[in-house]
């Protein structure tokens, strides 16, 4: 199983208090801990709610989320380290307009 082997923080939804907890209180450290849980039990651990439902099917790889299409872009850049910075004005000037290059293609 893909999922199996993750730890169970690189889940959605478990990330923090909830994955925490899992791990702390019932031995759950990878998906596969999780996905021995029936949907009866993981009721018990968070309540009869929408998040039990969703955790036993996102250990399963199952999303019942609609798929949206996105039509436009929220944003869009680029971004480069320099090590040793850049001192002189000529070389920031370059790198800008490489990096404007890079980001306009991308909106093409």
């Amino acid at each position: 199983d893909l999922l199996a082997g993750l730890k169970i923080d690189e889940l959605n939804g478990f990330g923090g208090k909830k994955g925490k907890d899992l791990e702390e209180n019932h031995g759950v450290h990878v998906v596969a801990d999780l996905q021995r849980f029936s949907l009866v039990q993981l009721e018990a651990i968070f309540g009869a709610g929408e998040f039990a439902q969703t955790s036993y099917d996102a250990c399963r790889g199952i999303c019942r989320k609609e798929v949206k299409q996105k039509v436009l872009m929220d944003s869009v850049g680029n971004s480069k380290t320099f090590n040793p910075p850049l001192k002189i004005k000529e070389d920031v000037h370059k790198y800008l307009g490489l990096l404007s290059v890079e980001v306009f293609t991308r909106l093409e």
